[in-house]
């Protein structure tokens, strides 16, 4: 989608976030003092400066040249990452000139290239309705915002976005963590509770496995194990991911114990015989080393 509008503005103060993903010239003040945060619900008008040739999929429920209602934080795309924080940096009413150091995929570009691959556009923020912060919400409120992200994150894991799946396992798990103490909870809330966070810890795992980040599938793993300890799942993830660091013994230690809980589960087994294998050959080769 190629979309050109009207040209950019003369000189005017500039306001930069602190990665400096893009800059900010206000040149209609806005009102109040608050801001849109995670979760607000918000009415936005983005206007392209110049020709901006973005793909409808990639601007994450945001669209140019109308007013649009999104949410800050469900967009799930580098491009409304990037809309959301120029979006949370505005006042009600305030629109401002946006020069971006990123393309029309949401990707990074070099000070040398912004200026002619950097997205320039004009937004206005019509509306909000702020959301309420974690640390004013009741207990099950927290516990239905983190079950929330972990759903998202499941759907996303399963279309292979990896990095925003992670992003919203993150997200749950820093509402469960207001949770805490979690000794306070009441009984049906204190179980959803450790069953989701868990589950949080074993889909991150996984999301690092497919990354190859094997030290934080243990780290992911064992949090997730200290909760579940004979969850098959965090024991099978965390055994291949010593595997891979060559950790036989540790990794032999999972797939015994995953083995043991469940007899059929032939990926377990597959699995237990290569460490096997693995620790066979490795101890040959030392043999063969010190008996020359």
């Amino acid at each position: 989608m190629s979309v050109k509008s009207n040209k950019s503005i003369g000189s005017l103060e500039t306001w930069e976030p602190d990665d400096k993903s893009f800059s900010k010239h206000t040149f209609k003040d806005g009102t109040g003092e608050t801001k849109p945060n995670e979760g607000s619900v918000c009415t936005v008008n983005i206007m392209p400066v110049g020709d901006m040739n973005v793909e409808e999929e990639d601007l994450g429920g945001y669209k140019l040249n109308e007013d649009v209602e999104v949410t800050i934080g469900e967009g799930d795309t580098k491009l409304s990452v990037l809309f959301d924080k120029v979006v949370t940096s505005l006042l009600l009413g305030e629109t401002a000139y946006i020069k971006a150091k990123v393309n029309a995929k949401g990707q990074k570009v070099s000070e040398f290239e912004f200026k002619e691959k950097g997205l320039k556009f004009n937004v206005t923020l019509k509306a909000f309705d702020r959301a309420s912060e974690s640390a004013d919400l009741e207990q099950d409120e927290r516990l239905d915002r983190a079950q929330h992200h972990k759903e998202k994150g499941t759907e996303l894991y399963q279309k292979g976005v990896l990095d925003f799946a992670q992003d919203r396992y993150e997200k749950a798990l820093s509402y469960l963590k207001d949770m805490e103490p979690a000794t306070d909870l009441p009984g049906e809330l204190a179980t959803r509770y450790q069953k989701l966070k868990c589950q949080c810890f074993l889909n991150l795992a996984a999301c690092h496995l497919s990354g190859d980040e094997f030290d934080k599938v243990t780290e992911n793993c064992t949090a997730a194990l200290e909760l579940e300890p004979d969850n098959v799942k965090g024991l099978f993830r965390r055994g291949q991911a010593y595997a891979k660091l060559n950790q036989y013994e540790k990794a032999k230690d999972d797939f015994t114990k995953a083995q043991s809980l469940d007899k059929d589960n032939k990926a377990v087994t597959k699995q237990l015989h290569l460490v096997n294998s693995k620790m066979q050959k490795e101890k040959q080769m030392y043999q063969k080393m010190f008996s020359t």
